[in-house]
């Protein structure tokens, strides 16, 4: 990581500095890499654990609430609620 992506990721609001969050919702830092796809499942796998881990929490269901209909997130959240 940059130091410039460093210090944009410490400027942000201290909720908004999760990086699942960042690379499947902010608008310009999951475009910015080619492979968005793979790394999106791998995101979602992730997530697919901690949720087995940790079903009550809070800020998981804030990634599933906040998918725009119809993107590339809405169907990675969709395939990791089928398993």
């Amino acid at each position: 990581m940059h130091r410039s992506s460093v210090q944009a990721l410490a400027e942000l609001p201290r909720e908004e500095r999760n990086l699942a969050y960042l690379h499947l919702l902010h608008p310009d830092i999951g475009p910015r890499y080619p492979d968005r796809d793979f790394i999106a499942r791998e995101i979602v796998g992730h997530l697919r654990i901690a949720a087995g881990r940790l079903p009550e929490d809070p800020d998981q269901t804030l990634l599933v609430y906040t998918a725009a209909p119809g993107s590339p997130e809405e169907k990675a959240v969709q395939a990791m609620a089928r398993g």
